[in-house]
């Protein structure tokens, strides 16, 4: 248990209906009852109408609700108090101002969680995914957070630390009684070996698929000049954002802005359009365009197919080819009469044909859109890791148990191979946060909002 008491407003900076501020630690119900009227033998997990009053000066704060949730059976593991006054920045502030000058710390940045977390409430990985439930920002992120804080994946990780336990058993009775007929079945721990390693870089190479759904997806537009490649960005947005003219050239840099497409979110970026003849600020602006469509998981290739497919379009669908980029040939203006041949583009590549102007088939794009960047995984069922301290971890125990495979096949001896079986467990608890150090946690919760 810590020695001090800490305190912090755990609600959202500024005006709302209530704000709670909480405190957690062994003083916690005794600077409670020192501001607190009427004073009361607080029973856990019951709620109590009354005021805060400054005890110097008799002087009433607030109105407000207030509840103990004494230890151990709080969210810190500790005795807790939390606080339900009016919203507001200045009356929060008075109360917490209040709590600390009868006695009250500051909390830090997720104290309240890595007090949870040290208190045994909560292991390492749950800790992270209240982090990622409270950063979530499409339904994804949240359903792969929220099966993290109910255990998914720390089941998960306590059986392969179970089984790589149960190969170090088994080696250690083959050391322990060589004259007793006990011998490592060599074949057997490989087998075993490889299985978990199949299964850790399916969790390795989960990372890109979940950065992709907690940061959202790049989608760049790009064509020619006056294709319509900013009306179609304003269209797809909801508003004005880009500035559309019927000269060639307007958009000179990348205009990028969030949208959401069924539960997930992109970053939408509008480029220069990019012509062979430009000058030299356009040029800058192509330059840009070009960098956009290497960062993108998916290319809006925007057409004018009221005319002909010219040189910079072919330097365009030149470029495209020679990419593993996803694209889509949006084939615009069909409000006007069509003199594009469809068949120049790739057989390979998705089409559309749409009018940005008047916003013909711009909710069907939207739903092709939302396909393309369809990761096609089953999160229902696959545990997905979320944070680079995960995957450097995982990395780990994936050189480790290479080299544990290596060392059965050349059969290096029982005392080594059981050393490495250790070695492995040991980055796991890391994982897991069975072992951890000060560096470690205060990377972990110095992520965190305070109040949490």
């Amino acid at each position: 248990m810590n020695s001090d008491t800490i305190a912090a407003v755990s609600t959202a900076t500024g005006t709302a209906a209530i704000a709670i501020v909480r405190m957690s630690g062994p003083d916690a119900v005794k600077i409670a009852k020192a501001v607190f009227y009427p004073c009361n033998d607080f029973k856990s997990h019951r709620i109590y109408y009354g005021k805060i009053i400054d005890p110097a000066s008799r002087e009433p704060i607030d109105e407000v609700m207030i509840a103990a949730m004494l230890s151990p059976k709080s969210y810190t593991g500790e005795d807790m108090v939390e606080i339900y006054c009016h919203g507001g920045i200045f009356v929060t502030s008075k109360v917490l101002e209040l709590l600390m000058k009868n006695g009250a710390s500051a909390a830090e940045p997720g104290e309240f969680t890595k007090r949870a977390y040290l208190n045994g409430k909560i292991d390492l990985l749950r800790a992270e995914a209240v982090n990622e439930i409270i950063n979530a920002r499409t339904e994804a992120a949240l359903k792969i957070a929220q099966r993290q804080l109910r255990g998914s994946m720390s089941d998960r990780f306590a059986l392969l630390r179970k089984k790589l336990l149960l190969m170090s058993a088994q080696i250690e009775v083959a050391i322990d009684h060589p004259d007793d007929g006990y011998f490592s079945d060599y074949d057997k721990l490989c087998r075993e070996a490889a299985a978990i390693k199949k299964e850790l870089q399916k969790f390795y190479e989960s990372y890109d698929i979940g950065l992709k759904l907690r940061e959202g997806f790049n989608i760049a537009i790009v064509g020619r000049p006056n294709v319509g490649k900013s009306t179609l960005f304003n269209q797809l947005l909801g508003d004005g954002r880009a500035i559309v003219t019927a000269i060639p050239g307007t958009t000179r840099d990348a205009i990028d802005a969030q949208i959401s497409l069924t539960g997930k979110t992109a970053k939408l970026t509008d480029t220069a359009g990019i012509r062979d003849n430009a000058g030299e600020i356009e040029k800058i602006g192509i330059a840009k365009s070009w960098n956009e469509t290497e960062k993108a998981d998916l290319i809006l290739w925007v057409i004018d197919k009221s005319s002909m497919f010219d040189e910079n379009d072919e330097i365009i669908m030149k470029r495209l080819a020679g990419s593993d980029k996803k694209v889509i040939a949006v084939l615009n203006k069909q409000d006007k009469p069509s003199v594009f041949d469809k068949s120049i583009l790739m057989q390979s590549m998705k089409t559309i044909e749409i009018s940005a102007k008047y916003c013909e088939k711009i909710e069907n794009l939207k739903k092709m859109i939302s396909a393309e960047i369809d990761i096609r995984k089953d999160i229902d069922d696959y545990n997905i890791i979320t944070t680079i301290r995960q995957k450097q971890k995982i990395s780990e125990a994936l050189s480790l148990i290479s080299e544990l495979s290596l060392h059965i096949k050349e059969r290096y001896g029982d005392e080594i191979i059981g050393a490495d079986l250790l070695s492995i467990v040991s980055v796991l608890d890391e994982f897991i946060g069975k072992i951890s150090n000060d560096e470690v946690l205060e990377t972990v919760f110095s992520n965190f909002c305070v109040g949490k």
